[in-house]
């Protein structure tokens, strides 16, 4: 039994692993899987398939099996979800084996859909991809583990609310997020793009306008009296 193995983070990022190399399975691993958990996930070996009370049945499902199968080589990698009926707690697959197979809707929304490594690496990329329903906004994210910095884009189901942006100190945080449409809308020119960060900030002068006429009345009102 051979599976790919692998750890990714970033949107279908495991799709750049089509052509990875095969490892091969311990004794009673019998299975290939491919684990979801938020933006990351997780191929190799498995000693079961859970069946399909598990699997990931839309873009909100966090900690879910995107694919299990019980041949060599089984995973698709492409955004399908893969599973075997029925087989909770078996330690080895049945004679006959069948796959449901589920298509994963995309919502005709698409982001600039990569990951790097590198202080500006995300500069000229223009991989792209359309985000699964549920997904409408894109954003590009900053993680820095050591001495080495990753940028991630991809499709997003929310916005974080953070005006700051990253700065070159930033370990974990968020440059750009923006609403998803038909065309691609991350900028990747280094500049702070926060969709949510702007609104909130938008509303700011409204606030103190209203704010001094509350005031402008209450003294007007005290006054004639």
């Amino acid at each position: 039994m051979y599976c790919k193995t692998f750890a990714c983070t970033g949107y279908n990022c495991y799709m750049n692993y089509t052509n990875q190399n095969a490892t091969m399975c311990a004794t009673n691993y019998s299975y290939c899987m491919l684990n979801r958990t938020d933006s990351s996930y997780n191929a190799g070996c498995s000693q079961t398939c859970t069946g399909t009370a598990n699997m990931c049945s839309n873009a909100s499902s966090t900690q879910c099996i995107m694919e299990c199968c019980a041949t060599s080589l089984c995973l698709r990698l492409n955004g399908t979800i893969q599973g075997i009926p029925s087989t909770a707690g078996t330690t080895s697959p049945p004679a006959n084996v069948t796959t449901t197979t589920v298509a994963v809707a995309n919502n005709g929304k698409s982001c600039q859909s990569f990951t790097c490594n590198g202080d500006m690496c995300y500069k000229g990329k223009t991989d792209a991809k359309f985000c699964q329903t549920g997904m409408n906004y894109c954003e590009l994210k900053k993680v820095v583990s050591g001495v080495t910095t990753t940028w991630t884009a991809g499709c997003s189901s929310t916005c974080q609310a953070t005006a700051s942006g990253c700065t070159s100190i930033s370990t974990d945080c968020l440059q750009e997020c923006c609403d998803a449409s038909a065309t691609v809308c991350l900028k990747l020119d280094g500049t702070v793009n926060i969709k949510s960060a702007a609104d909130t900030l938008s509303t700011v002068p409204l606030m103190n306008l209203l704010t001094g006429a509350f005031l402008v009345f209450i003294s007007s009102s005290l006054q004639l009296h």
